[in-house]
């Protein structure tokens, strides 16, 4: 689940001039309590604007709430870290006080009419159609904000609006029309189907040697220890063994006594926890270390020597050789394939397919048609390929033609297009403005 929020989390974080009513309008879902990592009152100064330790629960929780709406009961607070959830509060918030710092210098003022008209959009604050003050005090209280707080945050993203409002490129009519015919275009493709399992490799002794000697590196034994151990077994009487242990290590230590026994180990297969383990592998050449409880002996360790990784023999790696130079030529083999199909091309038609495309092809699964389309409907090449893991497509674009104009799709590919302008112009903007403000943040990055 993790990869398939990581792949879509462009779209599902709300960019930086989200509107605070979206939310509200979803009925307050999921605006719970967060400690995020700070020290101090403020979470941060931006330029001349303080950003409160409660506008970062707020920015999270309302990140929270989008993620629980998209994914359901699935996602949690587990899945919210590995996501940096509250990495990406705290940035959504510093890049929006440094565009609200740059909408004062400008001039922007926001009207209490103008906050008025934000709140009548929201239906939970109206009663028989008409907004009433009760209703919105009483809904604020229920969610751990007050009036002021609230409106402040619309005040912020009115600024916002306005800052990007004065940025945003508009699209006229007859651009839009022609994009509108090239967006949703149709390619007559031929394709040519690879499949990994279908290439037979087979290694010779002197193809394999070769192998080994250009990726001996990727085949080294792990670190080991040469080591001096003597053991007093425990038995049924602890405390005798422990104290037999202390004297055998006192003499051993005062080379009164010598080790009865040397070792060659490893860490990944002696019998020591983390914290044993930590002491005797960083412990000093020829220090004898005081007696450890391992199952039921007391043992007592000096580290004679580190034997650092070497590359093993081929003998020893065979299997895994052998396994590892068919996958290393299986993928030369492709690569020359497709390079010669590219160069010399032959498919088997498959017909025209776009953006909305639902077809079936022979060897290919509904995600990798799926996967392929997009591909040919993105390729500034007439001839291309695209490896879906086990198989490789190579196409041909034989034909393309503009689709008919279609004004339905007219407002999807406004906002697609407007949504990229917009993302792209804002983050120059930041870019620029960043540092002309100073940020001083109390934020502890986890």
């Amino acid at each position: 689940m993790i990869s398939s929020m990581q792949k879509n989390k462009k779209w599902l974080l709300p960019t930086i001039w989200i509107s605070t009513i979206a939310f509200v309008g979803a009925g307050f879902v999921g605006w719970g309590s967060y400690n995020p990592s700070t020290s101090g009152s403020n979470m941060a100064t931006v330029g001349t604007k303080e950003i409160s330790i409660k506008a970062l629960q707020n920015e999270y929780s309302s990140l929270y709430s989008q993620y629980q709406e998209a994914f359901g009961k699935q996602f949690n607070k587990e899945l919210a870290e590995q996501l940096k959830l509250e990495q990406t509060a705290y940035t959504n918030l510093i890049q929006r006080y440094l565009l609200l710092n740059l909408s004062e210098d400008i001039g922007f003022i926001v009207s209490d009419k103008e906050v008025y008209s934000e709140l009548l959009q929201v239906k939970s604050f109206l009663k028989d159609g008409k907004f009433d003050n009760d209703l919105y005090k009483n809904i604020l209280k229920q969610n751990r904000t007050t009036p002021n707080e609230f409106e402040k945050r619309i005040r912020i993203d009115l600024k916002l609006r306005k800052i990007q409002n004065v940025y945003s490129a508009n699209i006229n009519k007859n651009t839009l029309e022609n994009i509108n015919k090239l967006f949703f275009s149709t390619d007559k493709i031929s394709i040519n189907i690879i499949n990994n399992d279908d290439i037979k490799v087979s290694a010779t002794a002197n193809e394999l040697k070769k192998y080994y000697e250009s990726n001996k590196n990727n085949y080294m034994s792990n670190t080991t220890y040469k080591v001096n151990i003597e053991k007093i077994d425990i038995k049924k009487d602890e405390k005798t063994a422990k104290k037999t242990a202390l004297r055998k290590y006192l003499k051993l230590k005062k080379s009164t006594e010598k080790f009865t026994n040397t070792s060659i180990i490893d860490s990944k297969t002696i019998v020591l926890n983390e914290e044993q383990k930590d002491l005797l592998f960083s412990s000093s050449v020829d220090t004898v270390l005081k007696p450890m409880r391992i199952e039921n002996e007391f043992v007592i360790y000096q580290l004679i020597k580190v034997i650092k990784p070497q590359p093993l023999a081929i003998s020893k790696i065979t299997t895994k050789l052998n396994g590892d130079f068919k996958v290393f030529k299986t993928a030369e083999i492709i690569k020359e394939k497709t390079t010669n199909l590219i160069s010399n091309f032959t498919g088997k038609e498959i017909g025209y397919v776009s953006k909305e495309s639902i077809i079936k092809i022979d060897g290919l699964s509904e995600q990798e048609v799926s996967e392929l389309i997009k591909k040919v409907t993105t390729s500034i090449n007439k001839i291309d390929s695209i490896n879906l893991g086990n198989k490789t497509v190579i196409f041909n674009i034989l034909d393309t033609k503009l689709a008919s104009y279609d004004s339905s799709k007219d407002k999807y590919l406004e906002d697609t297009i407007k949504q990229l302008k917009d993302s792209e112009t804002m983050a120059s903007i930041i870019k620029n403005i960043e540092s002309k403000y100073e940020v001083i943040s109390n934020y502890k990055v986890k």
